[in-house]
């Protein structure tokens, strides 16, 4: 599920709207998920128009400052409501736009299955680079070891795992996950890396298995 907030420069006359007006700075806002059992993840969503081109950004959870990144992969793991807020700054003319979205993490039933889902916001870039995986693990019988795979080899013992592309192509990143009774999952993501010349991607952004729960349902994989 996708939630979006909006701002933009409101036109001064409603009918009437000048070259000036009409290429204000306007910023759309969202996350991938916005309501899930905890523990779980989203991906911010910006996408920003008009004014100079030349923006900056400041990402904040519940008015903590997670960066200058408005592409961020954010936990919630507290059964609560977030707040997550973006700010950008058209470097030319100064002016600032803020828009907002809110996050429910909800409780769990207590006979949640074992589910992992995996998380990254690098689904692709220029070889070399590195891309963040995020692994979340929930339900089963706690505590849960990690096993992730790239390409097939057994790399980290990790649920967080930062993974290094340096050849072209397709790379699958998998997590495996076993809780305490023995009882396994995976998951996974393909990470595309490609030459400087070729084409990029559009960066895309969205979880690997997205779900959206409603109270008192279960997701499941």
């Amino acid at each position: 599920m996708v939630f979006l907030a909006s701002c933009s420069e409101a036109p001064t006359d409603p009918i009437i709207q000048d070259e000036e007006v009409l290429s204000g700075l306007q910023l759309h806002f969202g996350v991938t998920n916005d309501r899930d059992y905890a523990p779980f993840a989203a991906t911010t969503i910006p996408m920003v128009t008009g004014g100079s081109g030349v923006y900056s950004y400041e990402l904040y959870q519940d008015d903590q400052f997670l960066g200058h990144d408005p592409i961020q992969t954010l936990r919630f793991d507290e059964v609560r409501d977030y707040e997550v807020t973006l700010k950008v700054r058209d470097a030319e003319t100064d002016s600032v736009q803020t828009a907002s979205v809110m996050v429910s993490a909800l409780q769990a039933p207590p006979d949640l299955p074992l589910e992992v889902t995996v998380y990254t916001a690098n689904f692709s870039g220029i070889v070399p680079f590195e891309a963040s995986v995020l692994a979340i693990a929930r339900g089963g019988a706690e505590p849960y070891s990690y096993e992730v795979f790239v390409d097939g080899v057994s790399l980290y013992e990790t649920d967080n795992a930062p993974v290094w592309i340096t050849e072209e192509g397709n790379h699958e990143v998998i997590f495996q996950v076993t809780d305490a009774n023995g009882t396994m999952v995976q998951d996974g993501v393909s990470i595309y890396g490609h030459l400087p010349e070729e084409e990029p991607l559009m960066r895309v952004n969205f979880i690997a298995v997205p779900q959206t729960v409603e109270m008192g349902k279960s997701t499941g994989n």
